[in-house]
């Protein structure tokens, strides 16, 4: 509980000051073979070579690593016979590593398991002061192609192996009773998704379990991903035995909804509030979801369809504007945050709602650099990837995985199943333990179309063009977790004026700050960009004004104009803009920032633009630093 809330203060305050470039200097990578020592930060899963090492990381990145410590090596696997613990891997196919080591070597296993390499693995090994070139033997899985993960063998070797894994581990305890936890959900999803009957008789062993068992804990976690196995169960076998359990849990999430249409870490209580920090959307998004497909499955009430309503509602109001936050919160400024738009995509998906699916399935195409990032963890981030961005077309999947191989090629452990990779430079995890093989390779089952979430329904979303799948993957360029204030400082001009256009708000808002720090009188142009007929230009104009400050006191009559302007999401980033401006230009605002908090707007159900404009008039959010209140 207090690495949760701990995680939560650091997404609130901590992530403001590491944006803002503050915290510590970056320090200096170990030399291992010169009695450097590793740091206390864990090692990682080697991919299927049976070792585990250590490398050097701060902040989310590896970028400076050149070396990898070997922490751990399982008997009997491919390392074993030729690595030990203490060695130092310094390079790869004769090679010394020149950039990210963990990278390099993850690209090297996929070499390795290709045809033409025949698993041959060649490493050079520090042992006791001396360097040697030493060949480890992998399996040949393939090489990905360039539609993977459809139409793919070594996804399809991969899967297939990882779904035998997981059978022979089974569900139950070492007391032989089944277990039903949010890994074990997710596995026995896998083993549906690939299609394999044989499989049939495990999973149903545990779906009728999960259907008598009563979720306890964190109620929103393990209701969430309870029901969604129930639903996809119930939807691909038409057991009707789990029928009565998975009613009795949909419904309870539809009465466990806040008012807004939310959930906590717990369902809302007698006085309709939520406990705790209140609203988190990781597991809201997914018991909205499980609810849909229970409806789908047969389950029929007036109380569960208000529920999925009122959830589908909230969950829109972030369209456009930027990432599902963590809870009732502003918008989250990065293109995904914890899966929350990798969910939400697939979510909108199976309700019919093709705009805002595609908005949030692009968000996740374009959030591949930031997936190591999540509250307490990436587990969930890596969970609804593939899912949600698969939303935008298998062209659009295929451009994305081909960011993402090397990452599932380390995890990936000698057996066939998944370890979780801890993100760089944390010391603990609450999932460190746990088995993520389901979690990951639900995106290799998406080819076989078997569940809801892997597309056995006809999607409702237009696929990205080719033009829009080489923008969108070119959006997500250049993110990094050291300073992401000034991540696009390397842009030249041009594409930063491009950038503030874009459909993307994460873009927007980067191009944005980093153009406010060059030299040159913009603010004209951004004036009349004001006055455009593309609201995604609008906004990022507008937002743009806000980081130049004072220096764009000149526009503050333009920018008032806009408090009056039908779209809600423009008086919002207005209030902000001009709070950030000059004195003079700040007072001359009070009596028309007044007068908008007391409009009211059918555009705007929960007077969702009263939050920035009363942060901008008399106190910032907590946690938060500017804008400096009137």
């Amino acid at each position: 509980m207090k690495l949760i809330i701990f995680s939560l203060l650091l997404v609130m305050a901590g992530m403001t000051a590491v944006a803002a470039g503050g915290g510590p200097e970056k320090p200096p990578g170990p030399d291992l073979t010169k009695g450097g020592a590793p740091g206390e930060n864990h090692d990682i899963n080697l991919g299927p070579t049976g070792a585990r090492g250590w490398t050097w990381a701060w902040r989310g990145h590896t970028t400076d690593s050149r070396q990898i410590l070997i922490t751990e090596v399982a008997t009997g696997s491919p390392a074993s016979k030729v690595l030990k613990k203490g060695d130092v891997i310094l390079g790869v196919y004769g090679k010394p590593f020149e950039s990210d080591a963990r990278i390099a070597f993850a690209k090297a296993i996929g070499e390795a398991e290709s045809m033409k390499k025949g698993g041959t693995l060649r490493l050079i090994r520090w042992r006791d002061g001396k360097k040697q070139n030493i060949v480890l033997k992998l399996d040949v899985m393939g090489e990905y192609s360039k539609t993977a993960p459809y139409k793919c063998k070594k996804t399809e070797r991969v899967l297939e192996k990882a779904c035998r894994a997981i059978a022979n581990n089974g569900f139950k305890d070492k007391n032989g009773n089944v277990r039903v936890s949010i890994e074990n959900h997710l596995n026995a999803l896998l083993l549906l998704a690939s299609g394999d009957i044989a499989y049939r008789r495990k999973v149903t062993e545990y779906a009728r379990a999960v259907s008598k068992h009563q979720p306890g804990g964190y109620l929103s976690w393990s209701y969430s991903y309870s029901t969604l196995f129930l639903a996809e169960y119930a939807l691909a076998t038409k057991d009707k035995y789990v029928m009565k359990g998975l009613e009795r849990l949909a419904m309870d999430i539809a009465k466990g909804q806040s008012p807004v249409g939310t959930w906590g870490h717990g369902f809302v209580a007698a006085n309709d509030r939520l406990g705790g920090y209140g609203c988190i959307n990781q597991p809201g998004i997914v018991l909205t979801l499980a609810m849909v497909l229970a409806r789908e499955a047969g389950v029929k009430s007036p109380e569960l369809n208000e529920a999925i309503g009122k959830s589908g509602m909230f969950l829109q109001e972030f369209v456009e504007k930027g990432a599902v936050p963590y809870g009732d919160h502003g918008v989250w400024r990065w293109h995904d945050n914890n899966g929350a738009c990798s969910s939400a995509a697939v979510l909108f998906d199976t309700l019919g709602d093709g705009n805002s699916s595609r908005y949030y399935s692009r968000m996740s195409m374009a959030s591949y650099l930031e997936r190591e990032s999540g509250h307490t963890g990436n587990f969930f981030n890596m969970l609804w990837a593939l899912p949600g961005v698969a939303r935008c077309g298998a062209n659009a999947t295929s451009a994305y995985f081909k960011e993402q191989t090397w990452y599932y090629d380390l995890a990936r452990k000698w057996d066939g199943t998944f370890s979780h990779q801890l993100i760089p430079g944390e010391k603990r995890e609450v999932y460190e333990k746990w088995d993520c093989t389901g979690n990951y390779l639900l995106g290799y089952a998406l080819s076989k179309k078997k569940l809801f979430i892997t597309g056995k329904k006809k999607s409702s979303v237009s696929p990205l063009t080719k033009k829009e799948i080489a923008e969108t993957i070119a959006d997500g360029r250049d993110f990094n977790f050291w300073d992401i204030d000034h991540c696009y400082d390397g842009r030249k001009t041009k594409d930063l004026i491009k950038g503030i256009s874009s459909w993307s708000p994460s873009v927007r808002i980067r191009s944005a700050q980093s153009l406010s720090r060059r030299d040159g009188d913009f603010v004209p142009m951004l004036v009349e960009m004001l006055d455009s007929s593309d609201r995604y230009a609008r906004y990022g104009a507008c937002e743009t004004l806000g980081y130049f400050g004072s220096k764009a006191d000149s526009a503050g009559e333009k920018v008032r104009t806009l408090l009056k302007d039908d779209d809600p999401w423009m008086r919002s980033l207005a209030s902000i803009t001009l709070a950030r401006m000059g004195d003079e230009q700040r007072k001359s605002s009070i009596d028309e920032m007044l007068k908008a908090i007391c409009r009211t707007d059918s555009k705007d159900p929960r007077q969702r633009v009263q939050a920035p404009l009363a942060q901008s008039l008399f106190s910032t959010a907590p946690g938060m630093r500017e804008p400096r209140q009137i």
